[in-house]
């Protein structure tokens, strides 16, 4: 990924990735079902990411409610038709998420009136944080920031049931990782043969 990033290629290979993976759920005909979709920086920045999405969605027929772009805080930063290209997106009906928040580049002044619904507090806080009161407080932060912008926060990289029980204590309601499932094939996720033992944890499938 790294090298495909410093190519042009990777914005045709972003556009692939979209297009699959919202035919990819819209084929499954599950009507609960959503996708959620890393875009390059510099697919983002090529100002082709509107009409890619729209493109995506027409194809397959996958409804705009039921897809997540998600970005890089790094590119909040960015010219304003950044901010113009998530806005109308959002406008549409897709939801912005800002992935691996709190390891980027962005104040959170950013955040105030910025297009975008959902953060994903990055792996990087769950190091240890099981005994390091430094992590908890960390991860205390994100949700408190999270709640005061009235954005939900999905805390990613749960791997064990010890973090996810911490986790649940702190109030954290959005979890991700492998404690739930691991990445699965379409068939398998069509099946429902993902994790459901903590069906009272909302949870987001690999």
């Amino acid at each position: 990924m790294p090298l495909a990033e410093e190519s042009p290629l990777i914005t045709e290979l972003g556009r692939w990735v979209l297009r699959e993976a919202c035919a990819t759920i819209a084929g499954l005909g599950d009507a609960d079902l959503g996708v959620a979709v890393n875009v390059s920086a510099r697919q983002v920045r090529s100002g082709e990411l509107v009409p890619d999405v729209l493109g995506a969605l027409e194809s397959s027929g996958l409804p705009s409610s039921r897809l997540i772009v998600e970005i890089t805080e790094s590119v909040l930063l960015d010219d304003s038709h950044v901010i113009e290209d998530l806005t109308v997106l959002r406008q549409l009906g897709v939801r912005v998420a800002i992935d691996d928040f709190g390891t980027g580049w962005s104040s959170l002044a950013y955040l105030v009136g910025m297009p975008v619904d959902i953060l994903k507090m990055d792996q990087y806080f769950l190091s240890d944080v099981e005994h390091d009161p430094a992590r908890r407080a960390m991860c205390r932060a994100v949700l408190q920031l999270g709640s005061s912008l009235d954005l939900p926060v999905i805390v990613e990289g749960v791997k064990d049931e010890a973090v996810l029980t911490l986790l649940r204590d702190m109030g954290h309601r959005y979890l991700q990782g492998y404690v739930f499932a691991r990445p699965l094939e379409a068939a398998q996720l069509a099946a429902g043969a993902w994790d459901v033992q903590h069906a009272d944890t909302p949870a987001v499938p690999s």
